[in-house]
């Protein structure tokens, strides 16, 4: 991203069929200690699951 007008990343979750997404998050959080990003996270839509 060097030489990039960047001012801002997101990352926006997509699997939101994984069993624990806490562990991204932590992933996560984790790069954005080391480097600095993403600025921001946004977790994807919990869809319900069928009850038939």
């Amino acid at each position: 991203m060097e030489g990039l007008p960047v001012v801002a990343t997101v990352h926006v979750q997509a699997n939101n069929g994984a069993p624990d997404a806490s562990s991204e998050t932590e992933w996560l959080a984790g790069l954005a200690r080391e480097i600095g990003l993403p600025d921001t996270v946004v977790g994807g839509p919990i869809s319900p699951r069928p009850t038939s």
